[in-house]
């Protein structure tokens, strides 16, 4: 197995845990972390984290989704311009993304300042 899968396994795995009893935001230094960890590339860096917590967040939503009887995606679409529900849900891991993605980068990045 190689480190970027490494990465993300990690990366999705403590995320889950930590989650499960701290706020949303702790996705961040996590990532940071495992950014600082993993060294790679800047773009394997970015995708790390944004694939990881896309899937995670995704995952957790259609979950939640699918717990409560397929009613919370269709509510959050009407809140933004009655879009679909699957487009909610692909929203959620977006945003997830987004932010998991920019903080492994950001780990990366410091770490390969503290090398220097």
């Amino acid at each position: 197995m190689n480190k970027f899968l490494i990465g993300i396994t990690v990366l999705i795995i403590v995320s889950t845990v930590a989650q499960s009893f701290l706020p949303w935001w702790v996705i961040i230094p996590i990532g940071f972390v495992t950014g600082m960890w993993y060294q790679g590339k800047i773009i394997k860096s970015y995708f790390l984290g944004f694939i990881g917590i896309f899937f995670l967040w995704f995952l957790a939503a259609s979950l939640f989704n699918a717990l409560n009887g397929g009613t919370m995606a269709p509510l959050l679409g009407n809140l933004f311009g009655n879009l679909p529900g699957i487009i909610s849900l692909l929203m959620t891991g977006l945003i997830g993304g987004l932010i998991g993605g920019l903080s492994v980068l950001s780990g990366t990045l410091f770490q390969s300042l503290l090398d220097k």
